[in-house]
Parts: structure tokens; C-alpha cells; sequence
């Protein structure tokens, strides 16, 4: 707060001492009988060109609002001025115009008003006192003194205090604060009535202790993993051929709707209500989240949430479905409520001003997929609560199967389905192409999916920790083979190294599948399962570790996949009732066989090392590199795969970890990969504490393979995200790619070439918003 008052005082004795200044220049003038008239012209474009040049030289985040105050100085300044050499009559109509602009920051004016006295009150200034330009000059001055009086009648002097001078504490970002401090905004206000949407809300002006995020989100969006512009275009063309409703804007926009109505659901825990606008493998996971957070003593209330940034960064077609991939930016600050707080609300918390918020960083990627085949309605489907079918009103219970028409809503068949949440440190893609076993498989059973092997493994993978945590795999049985349940049954109930009685607070990041093996009894789907949990030790004390697990699932050669019921794991998959018990043969609903022998099991659990599973990646590596892209590097493709920043991290840190320690200069490399992808400094100590201590490994690519040659390239891509290239960051990736097998020549050659495709897409970018 002493801070605060020392910096106002600097700003007005600076201007008390500049008005001193100028009356003793106009004592001068005066002498030399110069015309007031020109040293007002003078005194404005001064402080228009300063104004400006201010803006260009300073860093665009701060540029607006810095030129701003540049104008409140230099206007503060003429007033102080003209305080001693104009008459109390003149004086006057300033305190009318501060009168007039707090009446508009209160809502009961309009700027229309404003105006009119502006130039009838300066006309009147000409006439009498030769000042044309002294409302003008004063304006900015009179609004700033009016938007502080109202924040201060609003919600006190403290508030206006943190609004004038802002730390890391304040409430408002910067953008919000630029639109109160812009004194011209009136101007733009101007209309025959008052418009409660839009106009300045000085309620929302308020200062609270708000416990900052330890990262920031991703505001670059060139940086997020985008298809190329054309592809992208291309791809949603197609699907507006097939689909002539289809709009990028409307499926945005109910998209965001979406958004809000999930994310309010696991606050309140009410998720039954979003069932059916998500795969049954999400619903575990949410499922799970809120049993999780049911068990803590304190519970979050969210007083805020924002979106503010939400775009198709990615599509991918085939003939089973369209997916469309969405890059999501938003920030929640919310309330941490004791057990004594039951009936706490987000008003309530609102207006105590004294309660500390919590500020969280949501980067996300949402998947959405629907069949080739499906049209846009004219009418409201899936995210809306309604049939996509028939339009028919969903409630609690009917998530899958529409009692009207009998439909499989969450089928694909109608409308999108959200399948998948994974944050922006765990984004990874694999285009079925260059997966290894792809084409036999698809020769073999056309319905086959990455979308629903993924969806499949990840609800099993849930399954997995419900059974560690209820010492029971009985839920387990209709999803894993007999063989895998006997083990599985031994280990948990013997616990010999007490992993299942300490395991607490899983979470999921992503499954991405790596490969198919065709045999001839059974087939074999690898997918690699990255995760984390706390493990709590006897001292009650809990640090989360990453952990990547293989999960193989297995099929009899000759089975076909049934395409209705590919995203409801869950359910029946001939009649799309809930399997409540896992000891039924057959369904409850319907009396067919829970598993007719077409479906994928869980056969074991493997790690990355394993020789079958090693043994798989390079083949898949091999496809990779004889499709490797040419031409447009700055975005990815739609061949190979995008790398996660955990893949990412994880391998740059084994391999700079060979020795046993990561210098300075490579930490820092390692710092700026994790905050690209907004990676929290927790996660990314999780990573490196369990490449030290052996607990989590990746298969490290073979000296200058395509892998290690794409690594070198994405480790470059994440460093010059801001266009700089430290020192320290050149040495590191100099480091790594040497031992990578590469010559410093090498290594040049590809930061050199993303540094150039870097420079395309921002010229790209100032082309499209010139």
C-alpha cells in the first residue's frame, strides 16, 4: 500500500513541477506577446507524438495502457496549469463535464451528452477566454477523476488505489483494465440508450487477494500444435460438402456451451446432468475426479470462469469418423470452502471481499467425433439435452439409448460427442497411417477405430484404479481376460510393496495407441496410457509421480467391431443398458451375451521397455520416416505424430540425464519446453525426480534416426516460441542433439530451418490481420 502512495505522489509532484515549468514559460511568452492560442497547439501535439511514441517503443501487452497514462499526465498537468491563470467561471465547466462523466459511468447519461457540452462549452471558452482546446486538454483528466470517485463509492478507496496501480494480486486482467481506462470511450458510447451489456460496470471493479496460478496459459497461438492452415481448410471443407449446415462459428459456439456446462458440473458434482454429452471413458474419468474430491474435507466453489480462447486446431478424417480436435483457454479462480461452509454460494463469496481466491490455468484439448454420414440439425441435439435423432428431451439415466426412438445418441451417428479432455502438456497424435498393423487391420474389419480402442483403454484404465482403491477387480471382469483378473486379484489383495493401499489422486493425461499386431488367433492393440498419482508413504507425506503404462488389449482374429455402441464402453453394446453387475452373463435389459467374444479385453500391462512393445515403435518409426513432410514445416501434419511436451521432456531428460545430473543451461531449456505448454513447475519436478530415480522411462530414438532428427526439431520449435533463442537454450539443444549423433553443423541446419518457419507464419499472421 506504501508503494502504491509513493508512486501516486512521483505522478502528481511530476505534474505540479511540469505546470510550474509552463508558467513560467507562458510569463515569458507573454512578454514576447505570443498568442496563447499556439502554445495550447503546441502543448497537444506534444502530447499526442509523445503519446504515441510511447506505444511504439513499449511492449505490445503494456503499449495501450502505458500511452493512456501518458495522456492522464500530460492532461493532469495542463490542469494544475490553468488552475492559476484561469477564472473560477472557466473552472466551472470542469466540474460540470466531472459531473456529466461520472453521471455516464454511473449509466445515467449517455456520451451523446457528453459531446454536446463538450463543444458548446468549448466554443463558449474560445469566446471569452481564447482557450479552444481546455476542455479538450482536461477531459482525459476530469474522466479519470470521475472513474475513480466511482469506484471508490463502488467498493472503496483500496479498490481504486489497486486499480491505479495494479500488482500481482489484482483481479482484473489487463484487458479489462484498458477498457476503463480508455477516456474516449464515451465517445464511442454514444446512442439513445443505455446498454447494460456492454457499457462500463464500475461493480466489477474490485480489489481481493487472489492467489496467482503458477503459470500462465498459452496466449501465443501460433505456437499451439495447428494444422497447416490449407489442410485445415481442406478438411473442413470436405465435411461441409458432406454437411451443407455445417458452420465453424455455430459448432464453436456450442462448443463453449458445452464447455460451462461441464466444467459447473464437476464443481457441483452434479455430473449425471452431462452424461450424454461425453464417451463413457470421459464419464469415468469425471466420475472418478468427483468421488476424488468428494473424500477431501474442503470443497472448491467457482466465483469466476473465463474462456478466452476457444479454436479447431485440428481435424482428422477417415471413413469411421470426423474428429474435430479444439484447443480450449480459460482461467477459474475459485474459493476454497471448509467443512463449516456447506452453504456457501458464489455470491456470497462475491461480496466478501476478504476471501482469498485461487487462480487455476486451464490448456486443454477436447476431441469431438461424429460419423462421416451425420447431418447438422436445424434444431437443438446432443450438447443441447435433446435426441439428435429425434429431438427428444434427455434425462438422467437415458444417456445412451433415446426412449423414443431408440437411437444410439452418443453413437456418432447424429451428432458430435465429446470423447477426450487432455491438457496441453499431454496433447499427442498419432495418424492411424503410421501405426504400425493399420492396414491389415482395416482390410480385416472395416469398422475398426483409434477412437474407439482409445475410448475403450481409457475406460478400462479407470476400472483399473477403481479396483485398487476398492480391493475388488469384480467391476473389472467383463473388461480383461480371466488370466489378467487371477494376477491382477493376487497382487492387490497381497500388496506386498503397499502400491495399492498408498495410490491416491490419479489423473489421467492421455491414451494414444501405438500399434496393432495381427497373429492368427488373436490380434493385439498396444496403447500407451501416460498418468499420474500420489503416493503417500507412512509419514503422511504425498508427492505426485508420473507414470506411463502400456495397456495391450486382445481380440480373436476373426471378430468384427459393432459400430453403434462404439463410445459406450460401459453399456451393452446390443441394447446400450447400464452393465451394473459384473457377474451377469447376460445383459439385464435385453438377455444378450455382455461379451459374445467381438470384444476388445485387457490381457496385461506392460512398460515402455518391453521388447514387443519397443519392437513395435520402430516399425512404426520406419513408416514415419518414409512419409516425413516436405515444404510447410511451420505446422503439423497430418502424417506421423505429434509429440506431447511430456514425450517431450521425459526423453530430452533422459538423455541429458546420462550422466546423472542436467546442468544449468539445460534446465533452462527444459523450463522453457514446460512453459510453452503451460506445464505446471510441480509436473515438470514429478518428471525429472522420476528420470532420476529410474521410475519412469522412454524409449530413447536411435543415433540420427527420423526420431531423433524430429525431437531435435521440436525441442528448437518449443525454444523459439517467442522468437528468441537464448544462449544458454542453443547449448543445451547443441548438447542434446550431439549426443543425439548429430554434428554442430547438423544442429544448426534445424534450428535454422524452424526459426524460418517460425518467420513464415508471422508474416502469415500480420498478412491476415493488415
Amino acid at each position: 500500500m506504501f508503494a502504491k502512495f509513493i508512486q501516486l505522489a512521483l505522478i502528481v509532484t511530476l505534474s505540479i513541477l511540469a505546470a510550474i515549468i509552463m508558467n513560467i514559460a507562458m510569463a515569458r511568452t507573454e512578454h514576447a506577446l505570443a498568442n496563447i492560442f499556439w502554445i495550447e497547439i503546441a502543448f497537444f501535439v506534444v502530447a499526442f507524438l509523445i503519446s504515441r511514441l510511447v506505444r511504439i517503443i513499449s511492449d505490445k501487452r503494456y503499449a495501450l495502457a502505458r500511452s493512456i497514462y501518458v495522456e492522464y499526465i500530460f492532461s493532469l498537468t495542463y490542469l494544475v496549469f490553468t488552475f492559476f491563470n484561469l477564472s473560477v467561471y472557466a473552472h466551472l465547466n470542469l466540474v460540470i463535464l466531472l459531473v456529466m462523466l461520472f453521471l455516464w459511468h454511473s449509466k445515467v447519461l449517455n456520451g451523446n451528452n457528453i459531446l454536446v457540452f463538450l463543444l458548446l462549452a468549448s466554443f463558449n471558452a474560445a469566446v471569452r477566454w481564447n482557450r479552444l482546446f481546455y476542455l479538450l486538454l482536461v477531459t482525459p483528466a476530469a474522466y479519470l477523476f470521475s472513474l475513480l470517485l466511482g469506484i471508490i463509492l463502488s467498493n472503496g478507496f483500496a479498490s481504486a488505489l489497486t486499480f491505479l496501480c495494479p500488482d500481482d494480486e489484482k483481479l482484473m486482467d489487463e484487458k479489462e483494465r484498458e477498457s476503463h481506462l480508455k477516456w474516449w470511450s464515451f465517445l464511442m458510447s454514444i446512442k439513445l440508450f443505455v446498454d447494460e451489456a456492454n457499457d462500463i460496470n464500475l461493480d466489477g471493479v474490485e480489489t481481493r487477494k487472489i492467489k496467482k496460478a503458477e503459470r500462465k496459459s498459452l496466449h501465443d497461438t501460433d505456437f499451439l500444435q495447428l494444422q497447416s492452415p490449407a489442410i485445415l481448410s481442406e478438411s473442413l471443407s470436405k465435411i461441409k460438402r458432406r454437411d451443407g449446415m455445417f458452420s465453424y462459428d455455430k459448432f464453436l459456439k456450442r462448443a463453449n456451451s458445452a464447455f460451462g456446462k461441464i466444467y459447473n458440473a464437476l464443481y457441483t458434482g452434479e455430473i449425471g446432468e452431462i452424461e450424454h454429452l461425453v464417451s463413457d471413458a470421459l464419464y469415468e474419468q469425471f466420475k472418478y475426479r468427483v468421488s476424488e474430491a468428494g473424500k477431501k474435507k474442503t470443497r472448491l466453489i467457482s466465483v469466476e470462469f473465463m474462456i478466452n480462447d476457444l479454436q479447431i486446431a485440428q481435424v482428422n478424417l477417415d471413413n469411421n469418423f470426423d474428429v474435430l480436435h479444439l484447443f480450449a483457454r480459460a482461467v477459474s479462480r475459485d474459493y476454497e470452502a471448509g467443512p463449516s461452509e456447506n452453504n456457501l454460494t458464489a455470491d456470497d463469496i462475491k461480496a466478501d471481499k476478504k476471501k482469498v481466491l485461487k487462480e487455476t490455468v486451464i490448456c486443454e484439448y477436447w476431441s469431438f467425433i461424429r460419423k462421416p454420414s451425420a447431418k447438422t440439425r436445424d434444431c437443438p441435439g446432443l450438447m443441447e439435452g435433446q435426441c439428435p435423432n429425434c429431438g427428444t428431451p434427455i434425462v438422467i439415466g437415458q444417456a445412451t439409448v433415446c426412449p423414443n426412438c431408440s437411437s444410439f445418441i452418443r453413437s456418432g451417428e447424429y451428432d458430435w460427442v465429446l470423447t477426450k479432455i487432455t491438457p496441453a502438456s499431454a496433447w499427442v497424435y498419432s495418424e492411424p497411417a503410421s501405426l504400425t498393423g493399420w492396414q491389415e487391420m482395416i482390410q480385416a474389419d472395416p469398422n475398426f477405430s483409434v477412437q474407439q480402442i482409445e475410448d475403450r483403454t481409457t475406460s478400462i484404465f479407470w476400472l483399473l484404479r477403481v479396483a485398487e482403491k476398492s480391493k475388488t477387480i469384480d467391476g473389472l471382469r467383463r473388461f480383461a481376460a480371466e488370466e489378467f483378473c487371477k494376477t491382477l486379484g493376487y497382487e492387490i489383495e497381497n500388496d506386498s510393496f503397499g502400491r495399492f493401499s498408498t495410490l491416491e489422486s490419479a489423473a489421467f493425461d492421455s491414451a494414444s495407441m501405438k500399434g496393432i499386431s495381427l497373429g492368427n488367433d488373436l490380434d493385439f492393440c498396444y496403447v500407451l496410457v501416460v498418468w499420474s498419482a500420489v503416493f503417500t508413504n507412512k509419514k503422511s507425506t504425498a508427492a505426485s509421480r508420473p507414470l506411463r503404462d502400456v495397456l495391450v488389449l486382445s481380440r480373436p482374429h476373426q471378430a468384427s467391431t459393432r459400430i453403434n455402441n462404439s463410445l459406450s464402453s460401459i453399456h451393452c453394446a446390443n441394447c446400450g443398458g447400464p452393465l451394473a453387475s459384473s457377474f451377469e452373463s447376460t445383459c439385464a435389459f435385453c438377455g444378450s451375451l455382455v461379451n459374445d467374444g467381438s470384444e476388445w479385453l485387457l490381457c496385461r500391462v506392460i512398460k515402455e521397455k518391453e521388447p514387443e512393445y519397443s519392437n513395435l515403435l520402430t516399425s512404426a518409426a520406419t513408416i514415419s520416416a518414409d512419409q516425413e513432410p516436405s515444404g510447410d514445416t511451420g505446422y503439423t501434419h497430418v502424417v506421423g505424430e505429434v509429440a506431447s511436451a511430456n514425450d517431450i521432456i521425459t526423453t530430452t531428460a533422459q538423455i541429458l540425464m546420462a550422466d546423472g545430473k542436467i546442468d544449468a543451461k539445460e534446465m533452462t531449456m527444459i523450463k522453457t519446453i514446460a512453459a510453452r505448454y503451460s506445464m505446471p513447475e510441480t509436473a515438470l519436478q514429478g518428471i525429472l525426480d522420476a528420470v532420476r530415480d529410474g521410475q519412469v522411462y522412454v524409449p530413447v530414438p536411435e543415433s540420427k534416426s527420423f526420431g531423433a532428427k524430429k525431437l531435435i526439431r521440436e525441442a528448437a520449435k518449443m525454444a523459439l516460441a517467442d522468437e528468441e533463442l537464448s544462449s544458454d537454450e542453443k547449448d543445451a539443444i547443441m548438447n542434446l542433439g550431439m549426443q543425439l549423433g548429430y554434428s554442430k553443423i547438423d544442429i544448426q541446419q534445424i534450428i535454422n530451418s524452424e526459426l524460418t518457419a517460425l518467420k513464415k507464419r508471422s508474416s502469415r499472421n500480420d498478412s491476415v490481420q493488415g
